[in-house]
């Protein structure tokens, strides 16, 4: 019955990952994931580096489409900040027609409280605010990237090729209950720089969210990525095999985010307000 179970669960998981349009196949080799953090963190430009940021604001452009199931404005600005154990997240788009909070959306954690506009990515994180407690959202661009802090010895890190690219697979483990959602995350092999993670979660149909990171630049001695996607999907399982395998399935939504740096400063005073949205 348990290996049935590990059956099901391995086909769930393939078929999420089909549903956010990767090809995905499996390695043998695993690796010592103590060893892969060791090397991202020191290709980012050191835990040391990282130890001097107390906060850090970033200002750019974030453009939102709607592949299904929604409308949406074209662009606007961005505003991401954070320090240790709080966050703020502000997309102001340009243009009217979007049913935002302020014409945008907001995410907010201010170490206690997950607060977040109305829009689908900000239902998906208020849901599972674990995301945005773990300092996962937004990968090595928050203060509060887990890997620079917490242990994952125990977590299992293998090679995977996805989208013919081989990159580096580390399961996290999370250190705030996250229930049912399965987080991943890439590195590229050579540079050992985060460049994907990816969420599922399924109840009756499901979601995929999908961070993606490009565009490695210096900032005061250390590494970032100055260009990051957020891919959203929405889809319900139709019917059933007498095995517990899904027979179709359909998208309700795909929403994609992207994010591009234009400034990046560190250390400057963050007014509070921006985690009590």
């Amino acid at each position: 019955m348990k290996r049935r179970s590990i059956l099901i669960s391995t086909v769930f998981l393939l078929l999420i990952l089909n549903v956010a349009g990767f090809e995905y196949n499996f390695a043998k080799d695993d690796l010592d994931p103590e060893k892969l953090i060791a090397e991202h963190l020191k290709s980012l430009g050191g835990p040391e580096g990282f130890a001097k940021i107390k906060t850090r604001r970033i200002e750019g452009k974030v453009t939102l489409k709607f592949v299904t199931g929604g409308q949406g404005p074209k662009g606007g600005d961005a505003l991401l900040l954070s320090e240790t154990g709080k966050m703020g997240i502000i997309f102001s788009y340009k243009g009217s027609g979007y049913r935002g909070v302020r014409s945008g959306e907001y995410y907010a954690y201010d170490s206690q409280q997950v607060a977040a506009g109305a829009s689908p990515l900000a239902t998906f994180l208020y849901s599972h605010t674990g995301i945005v407690k773990n300092g996962l959202l937004f990968g090595t661009l928050n203060v509060n990237w887990p890997l620079l802090k917490e242990s994952q010895a125990k977590a299992k890190c293998h090679k995977r090729t996805i989208d013919k690219k081989d990159l580096l697979e580390l399961e996290y483990i999370p250190r705030e209950s996250m229930s049912y959602l399965i987080v991943k995350i890439y590195f590229d092999p050579t540079t050992y720089y985060h460049v994907m993670t990816t969420y599922c979660w399924q109840v009756s149909g499901g979601y995929v969210l999908t961070e993606k990171f490009e565009d490695f630049r210096k900032v005061d001695s250390i590494t970032l990525p100055y260009r990051s996607s957020i891919n959203l999907i929405n889809f319900s399982l139709q019917g059933s095999d007498f095995e517990g395998g899904y027979v179709g399935r359909s998208h309700t939504l795909e929403a994609v985010y992207t994010f591009e740096a234009e400034k990046i400063a560190h250390n400057e005073k963050i007014d509070p307000q921006y985690y009590h949205q």
